[in-house]
């Protein structure tokens, strides 16, 4: 069986004792808006003592995202077009900007199966997001000079607009978990079913308010409450079929950021800085799955479709007067969602009484469409070991 996969290029050795191909992770990696979910299959084997090391390269890139309206826009027109009218004094022109994004990560995990099913797993990502390729149009009819205005109003306001290129460790998960299997029912191969509860923890570089593009590695300071379902089915010795289910439930977090304090504001370019209480709303996420188990010798195709949600953001400032719904209509601060759907193509070289069992596989994850998202695509590559101690 196969547990979780996300792409370019899977080498995975294990040692069973008794041929029982193992994969990948299955629990469903918390999503940021500017990338989309990794591929998601079946729950994790139950075999006592199993230890698996793993590590999963990501790579996408993106000069587009789907704003409020679903629509397709050039990348910073995600949160709506600019109005520089609180930056530049007598100012009310409206400008679009677009860049491309490039993504990267590598994922660490290890999980180590205990007994009757259980099990814990660790995930540690490294990314690194840049931001290059600006480039900046007028909506509107003026005329005369723009970046010199411009410039020194995002000096005077404490911003920059340089390009962004961020390396670190995004948010550290630590899950522990349970499978428990069923063999011996007369209709079909098997019913598998994993439950998996843990902490994200907030071990990330956070967003930098002075510069305009800068985006977080993780969750922006949060801590979190993750849990997952994941059930699948087999079928006819060579279909497995499934759904996950997954929710994360964030602590709320104090932090100083850039905040709407004009109803006329709009798009990313605020000046007033506050400290305030961010309280975000859950995100979750649901996965189907559908696997060709060994087609042909140890061929396997996976395909899947995921949807994950993220819900508003609601911000109270720090011994404020005044009332902090305006500064609560900022688009930034919404809801976002995407469809997104999942491609896998594996080749086992195990033979069912080998010991130790290479593999190799092409994973590709497509966003297709949502709200408040980028939209690049991914390719990703992993390589691991699964060691099941005979003792």
């Amino acid at each position: 069986m196969n547990q979780y996969a996300a792409s370019i290029f899977t080498i995975s050795l294990f040692v069973t004792g008794v041929g029982i191909p193992i994969s990948l992770i299955a629990f469903y990696f918390p999503v940021q808006f500017y990338h989309p979910p990794l591929i998601i299959t079946e729950p994790r084997m139950q075999t006592d003592r199993l230890t698996t090391f793993e590590c999963t390269i990501s790579r996408g890139s993106t000069t587009h995202a789907f704003n409020h309206a679903k629509k397709k826009v050039p990348l910073f027109d995600i949160f709506g077009t600019h109005n520089l009218e609180e930056l530049v004094p007598d100012s009310n022109e409206i400008i679009s900007i677009g860049g491309k994004f490039r993504f990267g990560q590598l994922l660490f995990s290890f999980t180590q199966n205990m007994y009757h099913g259980f099990f814990f797993t660790f995930l540690a990502p490294l990314r690194r997001l840049v931001i290059n390729s600006l480039n900046y149009s007028r909506l509107t009819d003026h005329q005369g000079p723009f970046f010199a205005p411009f410039d020194h109003a995002l000096k005077k306001a404490g911003l920059d607009r340089h390009e962004i290129h961020t390396t670190g460790l995004a948010d550290f998960l630590a899950l522990i978990g349970c499978t428990y299997s069923v063999l011996d029912d007369p209709y079909v191969d098997f019913f598998d079913h994993c439950l998996q509860i843990g902490l994200l923890m907030p071990t990330s570089l956070q967003q930098q308010e002075n510069n305009i593009f800068s985006l977080p590695l993780g969750f922006d300071g949060h801590w979190a409450f993750a849990s997952s379902l994941n059930s699948s089915v087999g079928l006819y010795e060579w279909i497995t079929a499934g759904i996950c289910v997954d929710c994360l439930i964030f602590a709320p977090h104090a932090k100083k950021m850039r905040i709407k304090t004009n109803s006329n504001q709009c798009g990313m370019l605020f000046a007033m800085k506050h400290r305030v209480s961010c309280i975000k709303y859950p995100q979750f996420s649901c996965a189907m799955y559908l696997k060709a188990d060994h087609v042909t010798r140890g061929l396997s195709i996976i395909g899947s479709y995921s949807y994950t949600y993220q819900g508003k953001t609601k911000i109270m400032r720090d011994n404020a007067t005044d009332n902090d719904a305006l500064a609560n209509t900022d688009q930034r601060l919404d809801r976002w969602y995407v469809h997104a759907i999942h491609g896998a193509i594996e080749y086992d070289f195990t033979g069912y009484e080998d010991t130790i069992g290479p593999r190799v596989a092409i994973f590709y994850d497509k966003p297709l469409s949502g709200s408040h998202v980028f939209i690049p695509s991914l390719w990703s590559g992993t390589v691991g070991i699964d060691v099941c101690w005979q003792f």
